[in-house]
């Protein structure tokens, strides 16, 4: 392994053997490398922090333990490449082409790809945070678990996009394009989806919703209304998938709902008998049918007290079954 005078510690090499490709024809030091013809080179490790990439050919490279924050890849093409863990914090990749780039757990914290051309590309369980997509062409793309809170994607491309599991809280999506987009289980709390394109198949199950925001210019909003609802019904299921979770977490509330309500019934009783001691009617006829009705009421709050919590846990249960029926549990098993 060898370093070159030229490139300092970022031009960090190694000889043939090794896992990487020979560097030592470039010039590091200048931090340039805008424009080069680099397709198919190894790099590993190297630091590129900084660097001018602007239109450089990486088609086909492969970054292995690499470092490009900060750096201008603005019309740089990644064509194929390999990036695969490379810390990318607040890179410019404006009107890059990363068609088919392997992104998965890459760092790219504020990083901009604006017009960029990511179509087909592997970004899961990127980060992603405050990073901009604006007009990018994500089509295809593979975003499952991606952290992409506050993100940038204004009229971004996302045709076929999936986007299982992401995080897209707080992100701005208005005047995307999610035709055909995978959303289940994604988190869209707080998001912006004015303007933005759904259809019938957009998958939206399971999705959150909360304080997301549309209205009347967002295409397939009748979708994301449906999704809302199905959502409340979601967060009350996925609690209580098992019948024990379901007792602990309910059968206390429902006993308490029919202690109230056996409570009312006994109350009625009480105060139709305390009537009758009181000598409020003084007709024989009329105290019987009070102490008549009283024993009816006292009847009615032992069965409400008895059976009803037990009919209602039976009833959640049911819907509990036609739940698992409709989504496994393998459903929210996420990938570690």
């Amino acid at each position: 392994m060898t370093y070159s005078r030229r490139g300092g510690a970022a031009a960090r090499t190694t000889r043939s053997g090794g896992s990487g490709d020979d560097l030592s024809d470039l010039d590091l030091f200048s931090r340039d490398l805008s424009g080069q013809d680099l397709r198919g080179r190894s790099f590993d490790p190297i630091n590129l922090s900084g660097f001018d990439l602007r239109k450089a050919k990486f088609d086909r490279a492969v970054f292995r333990n690499a470092v490009l924050s900060m750096a201008d890849a603005s019309e740089a093409e990644f064509n194929h490449a390999n990036l695969r863990r490379v810390s990318m914090i607040l890179t410019k990749f404006k009107q890059a082409h990363l068609v088919h780039a392997n992104l998965c757990r890459v760092n790219a914290r504020g990083a901009i790809f604006d017009k960029a051309n990511l179509a087909a590309a592997s970004l899961v369980k990127a980060k992603l945070p405050r990073a901009s997509f604006e007009k990018a062409n994500l089509r295809r793309a593979d975003l499952e678990g991606a952290n992409l809170r506050q993100a940038n994607l204004r009229h971004a491309d996302l045709t076929h996009a999936k986007l299982r599991h992401a995080d897209l809280r707080m992100a701005d999506l208005c005047g995307a394009k999610l035709y055909n987009a995978d959303l289940s289980g994604a988190f869209l709390d707080r998001a912006l989806l004015f303007g933005a394109g759904l259809d019938g198949n957009t998958n939206l199950d399971c999705v959150t919703l909360a304080k997301a925001s549309w209205d009347s210019t967002t295409e397939g909003r009748n979708y994301l209304n449906a999704a809302r609802f199905a959502e409340k019904i979601w967060i009350f299921m996925r609690g209580v998938r098992d019948p024990e979770g379901l007792r602990k977490k309910f059968r206390p509330l429902l006993d308490a709902l029919g202690g109230f309500a056996a409570f009312i019934l006994f109350g009625v009783t009480l105060f139709l008998w305390t009537l009758v001691f009181m000598d409020v009617w003084i007709q024989i006829p009329g105290d019987r049918g009070l102490i008549l009705a009283g024993l009816v009421t006292v009847v009615l709050a032992g069965i409400v007290f008895a059976f009803v919590p037990t009919l209602l846990f039976g009833f959640f249960k049911w819907i509990r079954i036609l739940w698992d029926e409709r989504y496994p549990i393998k459903f929210y098993q996420k990938e570690s």
